[in-house]
């Protein structure tokens, strides 16, 4: 049974994995692409995995499934991979294989079974907790940070919530612009340092954002990535290979 009372500090922290490296597929310049380790490596190694879902309305009757992000990392190296995966056409009937046709969330049972079988199949990685939030959380966040430069122009957080929505029938360009955005907060997030005031997000609780374990449980995992720096975190997408 997934926990009713979930911490902002648990978000923050999730959100802001998001929000802190560089490109590992589109935009990773040469040099970081040879300095950085590869999650291959850490995979070969004990670790922890978050699975962090991204929906636009945690309460609806049936959310809309617009992001779906693995967040793994070995303390106590600090360096944290973040693995996103396409979530597919908003038109489920045209693909019953792809993770937004399998979404299946209650505020009661949390993240199906079914949902959590169908993205194992996609990755080899099997998570340990998942952290589900949804576009208010995440339009908090982008102005708990003040906003992020995006082409040339500050957006605020109801303005990236908005171009989210915009592109949410094309699973690949809405990745691309996760990651752009990410990009864009990772310019912030630095500056939150070990211990932010989370007053802003306490207000988040528990409409936007749920937990699948204790409190004391996810606070232990992840309070000692705290301090984050962008050159320890590595965003890359995982696409999966069909077996032939």
């Amino acid at each position: 049974m997934k926990n009713k009372s979930p911490t902002p500090i648990i978000f923050l922290v999730a959100i802001a994995c998001f929000a802190l490296g560089l490109f590992s597929v589109w935009m990773r310049s040469p040099a970081t692409a040879e300095a950085t380790p590869t999650p291959q490596t850490a995979f070969d190694q004990q670790q922890t995995t978050l699975l962090l879902i991204w929906v636009d309305n945690l309460h609806s009757e049936n959310p809309q499934l617009l992001g779906t992000w693995f967040m793994t990392y070995r303390l106590p190296a600090k360096d944290i991979f973040l693995l996103g995966l396409p979530v597919g056409s908003a038109d489920t009937s045209q693909d019953l294989s792809s993770l937004r046709s399998r979404f299946e969330y209650s505020d009661s049972e949390g993240l199906s079974s079914n949902f959590l079988a169908a993205v194992q199949q996609k990755t080899p990685l099997t998570p340990d907790q998942w952290i589900v939030f949804d576009q208010v959380a995440f339009s908090t966040f982008v102005d708990y940070l003040g906003g992020i430069q995006f082409d040339g122009g500050q957006l605020h957080g109801d303005q990236v919530i908005g171009l989210v929505t915009f592109l949410s029938t094309d699973s690949e360009a809405l990745l691309s612009t996760q990651q752009r955005i990410f990009i864009a907060l990772s310019k912030q997030a630095p500056s939150m340092g070990v211990t932010p005031d989370l007053t802003p997000l306490t207000r988040l609780i528990p409409e936007h954002v749920s937990l699948s374990a204790e409190i004391s449980h996810l606070l232990t995992l992840t309070i000692p990535l705290l301090p984050m720096a962008p050159e320890t975190t590595h965003i890359e997408i995982y696409h999966s290979v069909s077996p032939e």
